[in-house]
């Protein structure tokens, strides 16, 4: 997943659309995270930041929390 998200990545260094690229296709939770680290680069906490901070994923997380 990653040679297919790393030029995602290379295009804009944007997390959101990263997260929304590897939403579309199926990869999340710590996938999304795992791969995030090899695309970005970056430590754990900023891969975790990126996925939690992805619009579509806040949103998901905040319906979540609502839900009984």
């Amino acid at each position: 997943m990653a040679e297919v998200v790393r030029p995602v990545w290379a295009e804009s260094h944007d997390g959101a659309a990263l997260q929304e690229f590897l939403k579309q296709r199926g990869c999340d939770g710590v996938d999304a995270v795992m791969v995030t680290l090899q695309v970005a680069g970056c430590g754990l906490a900023e891969a975790q930041e990126m996925f939690f901070a992805a619009p579509r994923r806040a949103a998901s997380k905040s319906s979540d929390s609502t839900t009984p």
